[in-house]
């Protein structure tokens, strides 16, 4: 026996066993400490707070929040990282996802930039053939997004393919407070820099941004990120950065011509229905 102090009663006592590890009042091993004799199973404390469970669940939850504290730590900072690379950490891949292997593009709630007041769910529940979303939450990508837009717009002229076959869709998301209550005026902004023409695609999200960028793996703000969506909802390419000449070499010869058929390939009726083979006449000796 030796005098100490008691972790759970906070009184000092000679009645304590001190070990170089003792076993403390609610399991735990507490080591050059003991415990009194009345608490040496389970303190009042424990017994009304939850006992040995509550302490590992809060234990997780520290666990948990640590880990993420140090992901934090780990991570680049998006204004540092757009000094490096210009948002881009590597160039997409030169071929198109198969639709059995694709990613389902996850439905958000919207609103266009004409009516902020109106919400509008995308992808839409008719889509086109092919979908493009170009995500930038800044006005810095704004050159990138154009960039996209014209590189897709050009390979569709180039295949002869049909233009209202493909949506070309701008989607800023809001994620700080400040930029939510200023939704009004990004959106005024957004329609003096957009063409009359390409307003009805353009719009803004201000909830459910922070699920939409851990779903889609949306890194920065700072950068533009491009989907291809199919008729079906899948991610059939994605892109992000400024776009690079081999990117816009897979644009033009990949996902345009193996996503869209062209107009003079669309086959016509008289086409599609099948003729009865001619059988040839013997005549008769």
């Amino acid at each position: 026996f030796s005098s100490s102090f008691c972790l759970l009663c906070r009184s000092s006592s000679s009645s304590l066993f001190v070990r170089r590890s003792s076993v403390g009042c609610n399991g735990y091993v507490q080591k050059k400490l003991g415990t009194c004799k009345t608490n040496r199973n389970m303190s009042v404390f424990h017994k009304l707070f939850g006992g040995k469970d509550k302490i590992e669940e809060k234990r997780k939850k520290n666990l948990e929040r640590r880990a993420k504290l140090i992901e934090e730590a780990n991570t680049p900072h998006p204004l540092k990282e757009y000094k490096e690379n210009k948002g881009k950490r590597h160039e997409a891949p030169t071929t198109i996802n198969p639709a059995s292997d694709a990613q389902v593009f996850p439905s958000f709630k919207a609103f266009n930039i004409l009516d902020t007041n109106v919400p509008l769910s995308l992808p839409q529940t008719s889509p086109k053939p092919l979908n493009v979303f170009l995500f930038a939450a800044r006005a810095i990508s704004q050159p990138v997004v154009n960039a996209y837009a014209h590189a897709f717009t050009q390979a569709i002229a180039e295949h002869d393919c049909d233009p209202t076959s493909v949506a070309i869709s701008q989607v800023v998301g809001l994620e700080t407070a400040f930029h939510r209550m200023a939704a009004g005026m990004i959106a005024s902004g957004l329609k003096q820099s957009t063409a009359d023409n390409n307003v009805d695609n353009v719009f803004i999200v201000k909830e459910g941004i922070e699920t939409l960028n851990q779903q889609l793996n949306l890194f920065s703000p700072l950068s533009c990120f491009c989907f291809v969506v199919d008729d079906h909802g899948m991610i059939r390419w994605r892109a992000h950065g400024t776009p690079t000449q081999q990117e816009r070499e897979t644009i033009k010869n990949v996902v345009i011509p193996q996503l869209i058929a062209p107009l003079d390939s669309t086959p016509t009726p008289q086409q599609t229905r099948q003729r009865r083979p001619i059988k040839k006449r013997i005549p008769r000796q």
